[in-house]
């Protein structure tokens, strides 16, 4: 998997919260992952959240209450998904550290 391009859409404004920007993938030029969200955990670090959806009731039965529509499938890929997120927000917000 090579991680194309990132696009970041930062909030602007007072949110109103933790959540900073939104952001799409773009996978070997040929998948587009929208609705990533970048935002501050409770103690202050950047996290990036999966694209979800609300369960239906048949899922929320079964203990399910919240649907992804992307799910890394270990650890690795998590973090290197999460790293160039984190470092494209990063550049686009003007800051240095992750």
């Amino acid at each position: 998997m090579n991680i194309t391009k990132v696009v970041v859409q930062p909030l602007t404004g007072n949110s109103g919260g933790r959540l900073l920007a939104f952001a799409n993938l773009i996978i070997d030029d040929q998948y587009v992952v929208n609705g990533l969200r970048i935002y501050r955990n409770r103690n202050g670090e950047l996290e990036v959240q999966y694209p979800s959806l609300h369960a239906p009731k048949q899922y929320k039965r079964l203990g399910h209450r919240t649907l992804y529509a992307v799910v890394p499938m270990n650890e690795a890929a998590h973090a290197r998904i999460k790293q160039t997120v984190l470092a494209a927000y990063n550049e686009s917000a003007g800051t240095a550290s992750l």
